[in-house]
């Protein structure tokens, strides 16, 4: 495990702008998963997936993350 920069996703947004993509799912107000990609040509590299354990046995979180990409 390690422990990101607070600024770590911010500066990444900073450097690539429109390369960089964050996308946030909510239930309600609370932020249950993310997940992040950097745009390389055409294709999106896969970056980092943070997922609340909590709500993925009930709503199937990083199931619905992966299909809705698709």
């Amino acid at each position: 495990a390690f422990v990101l920069h607070p600024r770590y996703f911010y500066g990444l947004k900073e450097f690539l702008g429109d390369n960089y993509k964050l996308v946030a799912y909510f239930i309600g107000d609370e932020l249950v998963a993310f997940y992040t990609g950097i745009l390389n040509g055409n294709d999106l590299d896969a970056h980092f997936l943070g997922v609340n354990d909590k709500y993925n046995p009930t709503h199937q979180v990083y199931l619905n993350i992966l299909i809705s990409e698709l």
